[in-house]
């Protein structure tokens, strides 16, 4: 049976992942996206390899051998994920980047063939209308947006992939973080080369990029596994779909940057991509006819 704490760790993935991308910015306002990228993925990097060090040769021997095609499929996903957030909040808002993101993820996992297309017609429309809404309320953040089309898609790949490898083999979602960040890790490397700057890495920047790798790679990460184990998928994904209008009350209340056009949007997104959500939905109408006959 499920108890009311049980449903904290789904709660707190909301709030984690809606301050991290609020934060984002004022965390690294004096670094550009990818060096502020460069940096939290270092930290990311030391803190899995800590975490899995007992076991880390067997899983790099592991994916080297068995497993090439999926750790360069991983990595690929991650660069275009991570990218995606970074540049995506610099472009547009955190509630713009985090509603276009998670309605992405929604919509295609939803009505990700045909046959779901041809028997949920009217839904498909309005998930499709929900995605494309927001290039024209703010069409000043129309890259923002665009970004956060994309990095959706690719996190519902890397989801893909990492439920293949989990389901199939011995290796654990934790255990795939720990090789998962080198693709960034080198192409941001690579991107930025010389024109890193240490002399701007103050003690103060440094305590602020720990917050956000904590923030946005650590700590969601683990919130999102222990609360899928904790309520099962059904019941965690009603739950961070509540992640859009998380990130537009944190942004008003920390930044006092409003977006109550969006408020309807983030509110509404939910019932019609959740199907537990868009049941109810559809019993009470049924049930509210019902009773005015």
């Amino acid at each position: 049976m499920i108890k009311i704490k049980d449903y904290s760790y789904s709660s707190f993935y909301v709030i984690t992942c809606s301050l991290a991308t609020v934060l984002i910015d004022n965390l690294a306002n004096n670094l550009s996206p990818l060096v502020a990228l460069l940096y939290v993925t270092i930290i990311a990097i030391l803190y899995f390899h800590i975490v899995n060090f007992k076991k880390i040769w067997n899983i790099y021997s592991l994916f080297l051998k068995e497993h090439k095609r999926s750790l360069l499929f991983v990595n690929l996903c991650i660069i275009v994920m991570w990218t995606c957030t970074y540049y995506g909040n610099f472009y547009s808002s955190p509630t713009i980047y985090n509603y276009v993101y998670f309605t992405t993820i929604g919509m295609i996992s939803r009505f990700k063939n045909i046959t779901t297309i041809k028997n949920s017609i009217f839904r498909t429309i309005l998930g499709i209308s929900l995605i494309i809404i927001p290039f024209f309320l703010n069409n000043n953040q129309t890259l923002g947006a665009l970004l956060a089309v994309i990095g959706g898609t690719s996190t519902l790949f890397y989801n893909i992939i990492t439920y293949k490898l989990t389901s199939k083999t011995n290796i654990t979602a934790t255990q795939t973080l720990a090789v998962r960040f080198w693709g960034l890790f080198i192409i941001l490397l690579i991107i930025i080369g010389n024109k890193l700057n240490l002399s701007i890495i103050t003690p103060d920047t440094i305590i602020k990029l720990i917050i956000l790798a904590f923030l946005s790679f650590i700590l969601q990460i683990w919130l999102s596994q222990k609360g899928l184990y904790a309520i099962g998928v059904k019941y965690h994904g009603i739950i961070i779909s509540l992640t859009p209008l998380g990130t537009l009350l944190l942004q008003g209340i920390i930044l006092n940057q409003w977006y109550w056009n969006f408020l309807a949007l983030t509110i509404i997104c939910p019932f019609i991509l959740n199907d537990t959500l868009w049941e109810k939905l559809m019993f009470f109408k049924v049930d509210n006819k019902a009773n005015s006959s």
